[in-house]
């Protein structure tokens, strides 16, 4: 009398995954026209133009992933009886294997953060000094303040849990005249984890 018992339970796994990607669109900045006039000065006047202009830009980016990624497989095979014969069977356990793979693939950014993209400012400055005094001192200044902040964060949290449980022996071979043989199988997991972030 042989016993074959195989009994191998599927494989769970359960991927969360929450990936949050925030990126504010670049604003151009706007063109910007200046216009200057010393026009009809008066003898012996001082006149003067001054304007500034203040462009402010600030670009953030950032990149939160956070992957969990848990995988149970149990194997059972093992558990046979054979007992209180008067000749004892062969118990034979089969092999239990499982091949469980994890590939995660997160926060692959492209390109640079916004900032040198050629969004520039504009700015046209026209400055006439015309029918100015005697011995006037006519004069027209522009300035013009470019400030480009730029802010790439990328955070990535990657947790991978592989529970393995597999069984092909506690068989049992009890009670009897003349004694059975017990084989067990193999056990064998092939388990394969790959996590490329940022």
């Amino acid at each position: 009398m042989t016993l074959h018992k195989i009994l191998t339970s599927g494989v769970t796994t359960i991927f969360m995954s929450m990936s949050a990607v925030f990126v504010p669109v670049a604003v151009t900045y706007a063109a910007d026209t200046v216009n200057q006039d010393n026009t009809n000065t008066g003898n012996h006047s001082t006149n003067r133009n001054r304007t500034t202009i203040n462009h402010s830009k600030t670009t953030v980016k950032t990149t939160t992933a956070n992957v969990k990624n848990k995988v149970n497989a149990t194997g059972n095979t093992g558990g046979n009886t054979s007992n209180h014969n008067t000749t004892g069977g062969a118990i034979t356990s089969g092999d239990v294997g499982g091949t469980v793979g994890l590939t995660n693939d997160v926060n692959q950014n492209t390109g640079d953060c916004c900032c040198g993209t050629g969004e520039g400012t504009s700015v046209t400055v026209g400055q006439t000094n015309n029918t100015t005094g005697d011995h006037s001192t006519n004069q027209n200044t522009a300035t013009v303040n470019n400030n480009e902040r730029c802010r790439d964060t990328t955070r990535a949290t990657v947790t991978n849990t592989v529970n393995l449980n597999g069984t092909t022996g506690n068989n049992t071979s009890n009670g009897n005249t003349i004694g059975g043989d017990i084989t067990s199988g193999d056990v064998t997991f092939n388990v394969t984890v790959a996590n490329t972030v940022n």
